[in-house]
């Protein structure tokens, strides 16, 4: 675990985006995963579950890697630890699920640093709030968002059925759309301060980000997206035969034909964390 305060930022023309096979949802509704949940709560007891903040930069300014499931959710990477395993181990083996290529030798080292978020699952509900409330002995989910410090090159690989997306900083910060569907709008109280240092900062190009060809630049906004996260930059999408969108998730129903490739982003980006736990 990473320990300094100190977390360097590369360009994203620094990194290269490939595909991989698409990741299955295990439900088709909000309904049918707070079941799952309650089931598996019986089991195991508290849901302990853990996300990622992936950072780079773009036009000399922090953004945020999100990944975007079909055209209703948008979540930071991660998922659920498996019962009695370490926070930082699960939270590896998550990243390496959700962005690792396929060849061990691509995965990138990652390296996770400092807690600076918790949220609590009170109720087998959609809410999740920055406390555990105090009249909850037995909350339902904890869970746990970290920094991770990237290096310098790596090599991201994207499920088919899924986008991936840089959201600049500014867009999250007391945005209160964005900030129900990915949950990091409250710190930790035992943060003791976060110093982004921008390195290797590169010159623009016509589209503003540079040169490399594994990206798309930034985008004219959607009427969708007015008012909620018109700069974000849509690095991979998924293929247009490789998904299903119902009104709640993407569902697989047929494999692309070929790597998903850089184009412009879905018109809507509605929906929040409330809507898909």
């Amino acid at each position: 675990m990473v320990t300094s305060s100190v977390v360097n930022t590369y360009p994203l023309s620094s990194y290269t985006f490939g595909t991989k096979e698409p990741k299955m949802e295990k439900d088709t509704s909000v309904a049918d995963r707070l079941a799952r949940m309650k089931v598996n709560y019986m089991k195991e007891g508290m849901r302990t579950s853990v996300e990622a903040i992936l950072l780079v930069q773009e036009h000399n300014h922090p953004h945020i890697l999100l990944l975007q499931i079909g055209n209703t959710f948008c979540k930071l990477p991660g998922g659920r630890l498996k019962p009695g395993e370490n926070e930082i181990e699960g939270l590896k083996r998550k990243l390496t699920s959700k962005l690792g290529a396929n060849s061990p030798a691509l995965v990138p080292d990652w390296q996770i640093g400092e807690c600076v978020a918790i949220w609590w699952r009170p109720n087998f509900e959609t809410i999740m709030y920055p406390y555990c409330p105090p009249h909850i002995t037995k909350p339902k989910e904890c869970k746990k968002l970290f920094l991770v410090h990237l290096s310098e090159r790596e090599y991201f690989a994207v499920p088919k059925n899924l986008k991936l997306l840089a959201v600049p900083l500014f867009e999250l910060y007391d945005n209160v759309q964005i900030q129900n569907r990915i949950e990091i709008r409250r710190p930790s109280p035992n943060v003791t301060g976060i110093v982004l240092n921008h390195v290797g900062s590169v010159q623009p190009s016509f589209n503003g980000i540079g040169t490399n060809p594994n990206h798309a630049g930034f985008e004219k906004p959607s009427p969708w997206l007015a008012g909620i996260c018109p700069n974000r930059t849509i690095i991979t999408k998924p293929s247009p035969n490789c998904a299903e969108i119902s009104p709640n998730r993407a569902r697989i129903t047929a494999p692309s034909p070929n790597p998903a490739g850089i184009s412009e982003h879905s018109p809507n980006l509605a929906g929040t964390h409330a809507a898909y736990p």
